[in-house]
């Protein structure tokens, strides 16, 4: 074969090379973007090239299949996500609780739904530390701020109460609790709760004027033994200042010839709880 012929096929070859990877560039293109759909069709002629275009038919195939198998399990994850994100939100609207995340550094603060409904704020109200504050009286929003000043530079958990009048002139008594997150010993977020109160606040209330008011005298005792609750006919029956046995054991109103055999039967009674006389 002579120079020229030479030169001849080895152009024609670098021409049919050329065309070759100009057929792969689709594919090589949507791979570059993290698309794998695209159909490698293999040339019907078996060659040099039919190993290359068969490697490459291969490992698209294997990449959409893994892509397909993860694409359903976060479609199964998406769907329990959502679930439990709708349980979340139907127990904190059970419980009148609603959840905060405040960024620390830009003052932005994430809402859940509870606590649009708590602060009787439309949806499209974006929550910020200023914009939270000026919400609340001056008196509560001292407790608040000061509150949130602590959990950032000291780093301190808070639980608080503090009032809220909305929109429509109703009250609520609310109870705030938060904690710091850290970052390399840097407070970068605090988290926290919101729940409203008021309701429990009135039965307790009303349960308070009741026992205040009964002409017998009224002891609530915990399970560790210790008076929690006494009312006023105690107070005066017993000779003591409520303050005198508030957290003292229940044993101190007790005769003490009936002390023996009565840990026995207060443990007894937390067993089985029923009426007894």
């Amino acid at each position: 074969m002579n120079m020229e012929g030479t030169k001849h096929e080895l152009e024609e070859y670098r021409k049919e090379v050329a065309r070759r990877l100009d057929s792969l560039e689709e594919v090589f293109l949507s791979a570059a973007i993290g698309e794998f759909k695209t159909r490698l069709e293999i040339p019907e002629e078996e060659d040099e090239f039919t190993g290359l275009f068969v490697g490459i038919r291969l490992m698209t195939d294997v990449i959409n299949e893994k892509i397909d198998e993860l694409n359903t399990i976060n479609r199964e994850l998406e769907k329990k996500v959502a679930e439990h994100t709708k349980r979340l939100r139907e127990a904190q609207a059970v419980a009148g609780l609603g959840s905060w995340d405040l960024n620390v550094e830009t003052g932005e603060i994430i809402w859940s739904s509870e606590m649009y409904r708590i602060f009787s704020q439309p949806k499209d109200y974006r929550p910020h530390m200023a914009t939270y504050l000026e919400l609340l009286p001056e008196t509560e929003r001292t407790k608040i701020n000061e509150a949130v000043e602590h959990a950032v530079t000291e780093t301190k958990r808070f639980d608080i109460d503090f009032r809220y009048t909305d929109p429509k002139g109703v009250t609520k008594l609310l109870k705030g609790k938060g904690k710091p997150v850290t970052r390399k010993g840097k407070v970068i977020q605090v988290i926290g709760t919101v729940q409203d109160i008021t309701k429990s606040k009135l039965a307790e209330s009303k349960f308070k004027g009741l026992l205040e008011s009964a002409p017998d005298a009224m002891v609530i005792v915990g399970r560790n033994g210790r008076i929690e609750l006494v009312n006023r006919q105690t107070e005066l029956i017993f000779g003591y200042d409520r303050n005198e046995l508030l957290g003292e054991r229940v044993e101190k109103l007790i005769p003490d010839r009936f002390l023996k055999n009565h840990r026995g039967h207060r443990e007894n009674f937390f067993e089985s709880p029923k009426t007894r006389t």
